[in-house]
């Protein structure tokens, strides 16, 4: 599930860490733009599954 997970978030321009037990961080070099782009990729992701 994870391997189509991450590959649909690639097809949306979000590269994930390749392995489900790594870690992915948000800081505050994130902007609200990049924050919507990652949720609204994750959305599209996940109805595809």
């Amino acid at each position: 599930m994870f391997a189509r997970f991450f590959h649909g978030m690639i097809k949306e321009g979000i590269w994930l860490a390749p392995s489900q037990f790594e870690a992915n961080f948000l800081s505050f070099a994130h902007t609200d733009a990049d924050v919507d782009f990652f949720l609204h990729a994750c959305e599209t992701a996940l109805k595809n599954l």
